[in-house]
């Protein structure tokens, strides 16, 4: 098969998973022999998985504490934030692969308080080791890459024990993302993946999703703000996958319809 079209489920698991997940991807990614990398996809990893490994690194930072971190995501798990306990689960999870590969535990003899402090700080080195890996490696995946103008991607920085991710938003051109201009040209596949995408059932990022493309199909002058190009989301990967290009997705279900309004292919890996 000639070319595949990588959306940020599967970028994710070939940069920062282990396991069954990560070696399906990149059995996947060999059947290809263009492989294409969106920028797009770079920036929804920063913003998305990057950014929720690096809360956890931080949390282990700032409370010095394997059990009081995990604590803390047992509560945020009630409140309208329990995305990131999802995230932090999944580093603590790759965390543990790593740790236990190199078996590195030897925390005989010390109190139940030394252990703990130990603990959180060997899980906080292993997450910030895959964090600042996969960042560096970011570009190493793919034969092409999509670029997105207005997106910058400095190197993760170090403050203290803490990690800092900033910028994870468009530079903005001219007060617009650089994606505006394409998409208000192209009103046609925009109007085919409104009527592609529900507009009932509740689901907050349809909704999203339908005001960023009715926002740009109603006038060829309003500008795209960074949260309309966060918001648009799997429409970006319909949008601008090359036409013999295979979408590949761990997210099937949302993405084949928007695909298919368009005349493209999905493939799970």
């Amino acid at each position: 098969m000639a070319a595949v079209f990588l959306d940020t489920t599967v970028y994710c698991d070939l940069l920062i998973n282990l396991g069954t997940q990560h070696i399906s991807a990149r059995n996947a990614i060999r059947r290809y022999s263009d492989v294409h990398v969106p920028v797009y996809a770079i920036k929804e990893f920063k913003r998305g998985p990057l950014n929720y490994f690096r809360y956890f690194h931080n949390k282990l930072a700032s409370l010095g504490s394997y059990s009081l971190t995990i604590e803390s995501l047992q509560n945020l798990s009630r409140t309208p934030q329990r995305n990131r306990v999802a995230g932090a689960l999944q580093a603590l999870r790759v965390a543990s692969l790593v740790r236990f590969q190199l078996a590195t535990s030897t925390h005989g003899g010390i109190s139940p308080e030394e252990r703990d402090k130990a603990e959180a700080d060997e899980f906080r080195l292993l997450t910030r080791r895959l964090i600042e890996q996969a960042w560096a490696r970011r570009r190493s995946i793919g034969t092409h890459h999509v670029e997105l103008a207005c997106y910058a991607e400095p190197n993760i920085r170090r403050v203290g024990k803490l990690l800092d991710l900033d910028p994870v938003r468009c530079r903005l051109i001219n007060r617009e993302c650089c994606l505006g201009p394409a998409i208000r040209s192209r009103q046609a596949d925009v109007s085919a993946l409104l009527s592609a995408i529900p507009n009932t059932g509740g689901r907050r990022e349809d909704s999203r999703r339908r005001a960023v493309l009715k926002k740009l199909r109603k006038s060829s002058t309003v500008s795209m703000s960074d949260d309309d190009c966060r918001s648009l989301g799997d429409a970006y990967f319909a949008l601008f996958a090359p036409k013999d290009a295979t979408i590949l997705t761990t997210n099937t279900k949302d993405h084949e319809p928007l695909a298919a309004a368009l005349g493209k292919k999905v493939e799970r890996p």
